[in-house]
């Protein structure tokens, strides 16, 4: 049967120092240091050290691949949070609150004249009492997807809420990305070579 052992170098160190003092007054005070090195080989005749290598390689391997998985979970919040705060209802919301103010000024002259009930400008006030109820709390959403924004860039709210005021469109994914084989897609995900 042929061996598979290999030699590995094993070193060990020592060292010792104390003070001793004479039994007799005014003797000297006496220092005793020691110290011992040694060396050998061992012939690793199952691979055992081989195998520690290969062992702490794999496990290098894995924390690579953790800290992949963790970066990209990280930048699925930040693109969450982006694309909540872009996705702006606020100023939909406005819109919609300056429209029915003007139908509720259209309705009240419509009124004076007759032509209108007490029915019609009572709903109009309504819709517009309704859409100006919404906009607190799209503001609030929008607050909070900056300050989650913030968090994750490790960024003052201040400068990150001053770029989101200044608005741009909603991102769109591109129509024609190709996805790959799905084995492919599997072997490309930090997570699964982790716990391989």
């Amino acid at each position: 049967m042929r061996g598979t052992g290999v030699l590995a170098a094993q070193a060990s160190g020592s060292a010792d120092a104390s003070r001793k003092r004479g039994s007799t007054a005014g003797a000297a005070v006496q220092n005793v240091n020691a110290s011992s090195l040694g060396a050998g080989f061992v012939f690793d005749l199952f691979g055992g050290a081989r195998r520690e290598r290969q062992g702490a390689r794999t496990s290098l391997e894995s924390a690579k691949a953790d800290l992949g998985t963790a970066r990209l979970a990280w930048i699925a919040k930040l693109i969450d949070a982006d694309s909540d705060a872009r996705y702006d209802p606020l100023a939909l919301t406005r819109q919609t609150v300056s429209s029915r103010e003007e139908t509720v000024r259209i309705t009240r002259e419509q009124r004076e004249f007759g032509v209108v009930s007490e029915f019609d400008m009572a709903q109009a006030e309504a819709l517009l009492a309704a859409a100006r109820a919404e906009l607190p709390g799209y503001e609030a959403q929008f607050e909070a997807q900056v300050f989650a924004i913030a968090t994750l860039l490790n960024q003052p709210a201040s400068s990150v809420q001053a770029q989101m005021r200044r608005g741009s469109r909603q991102p769109r994914s591109p129509g024609s990305s190709r996805a790959g084989l799905p084995a492919d897609l599997l072997r490309n995900r930090p997570d699964l070579r982790s716990a391989e």
